[in-house]
């Protein structure tokens, strides 16, 4: 008496480049908001994060287990994909310069490479700065509301490492991340 044969399971692939992986998303190209990370084990489908309606991500993991290199894919889709050096700016904050290599693709003019503390809460307190402009004036009719629009760029911001940043600026006492800056993190998808 035969038995039926088992089905082969579907295993995942050995090696996948980000353009294959990007080109199995039902054939539908991603925005410049949605990047795909890897592959499900579950159902061998892309796994993609769409930033647009989930603004932050925190990777966590033990040392070694690949969070460096997805914020690597994540930075090199959005530099791959930006089209308009006005429209995106990068801020990389490396305290341990892991991510020194990736600075090629970025622009000079436009993008932040941020190495040590100290630059880290100047540039975090002009950031602040900027996203407050780009909350709706008090005064704003409730029905605008809704509609207002900030002008200046998407800003990514990636921190490899956050634990290497001190919860106070250095000699000053003043937390890192201020509660405004907190709240702008907080309603990053408005």
């Amino acid at each position: 008496h035969k038995l039926p044969a088992t089905p082969r399971p579907r295993l995942l692939p050995a090696l996948l480049t980000s353009s294959e992986l990007a080109g199995m998303v039902n054939g539908t190209p991603l925005d410049a908001e949605q990047h795909a990370l890897g592959l499900r084990g579950s159902d061998i489908t892309p796994l993609i994060v769409d930033f647009a309606q989930t603004p932050l991500l925190g990777l966590f993991g033990d040392p070694r287990t690949g969070k460096t290199m997805t914020m690597r894919q994540i930075l090199r889709g959005v530099l791959r994909t930006r089209t308009d050096l006005k429209k995106t700016m990068v801020m990389l904050v490396d305290l341990k310069k892991d991510m020194q290599d990736e600075t090629a693709a970025m622009d000079r003019q436009t993008d932040l490479y941020i190495t040590n503390v100290d630059d880290l809460a100047l540039r975090l307190a002009q950031l602040d700065q900027q996203l407050q402009k780009r909350v709706p004036p008090s005064d704003t009719d409730w029905g605008q509301v809704g509609s207002w629009q900030f002008e200046g760029p998407t800003v990514w911001l990636f921190i490899n490492n956050l634990d290497l940043v001190p919860k106070h600026v250095p000699g000053q006492g003043l937390p890192m991340f201020t509660p405004t800056m907190l709240g702008h993190l907080g309603q990053a998808a408005n």
